[in-house]
């Protein structure tokens, strides 16, 4: 079994979710801020659809599907606020969004041990917080998600294969510390949301 099917396997749960939804909603005009795995796994099912990646996705407008996935690294990680979605939206149009809310402050000295692993983004946030954040940014949420443990799976997964003590320490923090582990400071969400209004309107009214 190859690398990358490893993980699409360890991350199954979450993937085959997310692939039920895209495939609901008959998109044809889809941007992907993200992992590449995304395009090779979950929309290899999806037929006569344009998908746009990464930073080209900033050049669009009108999507009907923006998926933004931040549970698999990124050798770059593109930055892309609810308002900035919207934008790249028609009305109408969905947002699905896996991310990592941090619930209490995490030291620098925890953060640079988790970036060794490879768990770099996090946003001080809950995931109330977070579905306010898009409320006001022109979106309806349909579903939020807590999938912490779904992911959990992955990163225990890839604990067994650490090869030095340094990398054992960092995943001592995700994965067992009582402060700023996985389910203590760090939560995995999946949020589905509508854009019900687009952010140019409420400038001219």
């Amino acid at each position: 079994m190859s690398c990358e099917n490893d993980v699409y396997a360890a991350l199954s749960s979450v993937f085959e979710r997310m692939k039920k939804d895209i495939i609901s909603m008959n998109a044809k005009r889809i941007g992907i801020v993200g992992n590449g795995l995304l395009v090779q796994k979950v929309f290899s099912m999806v037929d006569g659809c344009a998908v746009i990646l990464n930073e080209n996705v900033f050049n669009m407008k009108s999507l009907d599907l923006l998926v933004v996935d931040r549970i698999l690294p990124t050798e770059k990680v593109v930055e892309l606020t609810p308002s900035a979605a919207n934008n790249l939206l028609r009305v109408g149009g969905e947002l699905l969004i896996t991310d990592v809310l941090m619930t209490r402050s995490v030291p620098g000295n925890v953060r640079k041990s988790l970036s060794r692993i490879g768990f770099t983004y996090t946003r001080k946030s809950k995931t109330h917080h977070l579905v306010e954040e898009m409320a006001e940014a022109g979106f309806s949420c349909l579903r939020a998600e807590d999938i912490t443990d779904l992911v959990r799976n992955w990163w225990e997964q890839k604990r067994q294969s650490c090869s030095s003590p340094l990398e054992e320490s960092s995943y001592a923090y995700l994965l067992d510390d009582d402060r700023y582990s996985l389910g203590k400071a760090l939560f995995y969400v999946y949020v589905r949301a509508e854009k019900t209004r687009a952010l140019e309107e409420e400038l001219c009214e």
